[in-house]
């Protein structure tokens, strides 16, 4: 009789093992510890490609020539810095407003015509933009600011939906999750998910947020203008549904009847047994 109850103890523990696991993978960096530092890659600046809107405005000590330069004057309203949430309403008609990079990377500029800025980050094409107002002898002591009107990466998933603007040159996949208000306890950490168009394409990465090194590593580790963050749900959220919960293409469904089984035929031994 006591070895009945031995073995029923057993499956009641298997069950319990089955449907409660604790989680895990919940913690981020796991790789990276005070006496394991990592170098970080270099640098990458968010760049001018095609569909971008540049707001550019030139200032020199004659604003009557300053405002040959500048497109509608100072009338542009934008969601600031670190904005966050649905781009409909963001800015007051930004085309009125802003320097529109066609398919060849060029900006149609007033007075100077053609200029390129495919490829340049908003520093270098201030500077382009300055050097050739000096060069042709159009402005003297010209003063040009450059920044991406619609410089918004976008998130999906465990981390939440919203459109999230990049506060700043060099922006990383770590700043972007913290700045979406951080992952959610479901959120599958070995698989963040970052959709980016390359060439026409789009392409898929995934980062292990787990790993400091693979996070480090990736070819996404700094956020570019319209890349997607998506961040699927992990197994156990998955499985808490009644579609994936209940499939009988899992092997805890399986090892759960067959621990049921098990219980409740030696439960019925063990009573029958009791009354013999």
């Amino acid at each position: 009789m006591k070895n009945y109850l031995i073995l029923l103890m057993l499956c009641l523990s298997g069950i319990a093992i089955t449907s409660c696991s604790p989680p895990k993978d919940i913690i981020y960096f796991q790789d990276l510890t005070t006496t394991h530092p990592m170098d970080l890659p270099e640098i990458q600046y968010v760049r001018a490609k095609h569909e971008d809107k540049l707001l550019i405005n030139v200032h020199c000590r004659d604003e009557k020539i300053a405002k040959l330069f500048n497109v509608m004057g100072h009338g542009y309203y934008g969601g600031g810095y670190g904005y966050r949430g649905s781009a409909t309403g963001m800015s007051v008609s930004t085309d009125l407003h802003t320097y529109n990079v066609d398919i060849n990377g060029d900006i149609e500029f007033p007075v100077v015509g053609t200029i390129h800025v495919g490829g340049l980050t908003r520093q270098e094409i201030a500077d382009r933009v300055r050097d050739i107002l000096i060069e042709e002898n159009l402005v003297k002591d010209p003063y040009v600011s450059c920044s991406f009107a619609n410089d918004y990466f976008y998130t999906m998933g465990e981390v939440g939906s919203s459109v999230i603007q990049i506060p700043k040159d060099a922006f990383t996949i770590i700043e972007a999750v913290a700045q979406a208000g951080d992952l959610s306890l479901s959120a599958e950490r070995r698989k963040i998910r970052v959709i980016r168009e390359v060439g026409g394409q789009l392409r898929n990465y995934e980062v292990d947020f787990t790993s400091a090194e693979s996070v480090i590593n990736s070819p996404v580790y700094y956020i570019q203008q319209g890349d997607i963050l998506y961040v699927e749900m992990n197994e156990k959220k998955q499985y808490s549904t009644t579609l994936y919960g209940n499939s009988v293409r899992r092997p805890t469904f399986w090892m759960s009847l067959i621990s049921s089984i098990l219980t409740f035929g030696l439960t019925i031994y063990a009573f029958a047994n009791k009354f013999d």
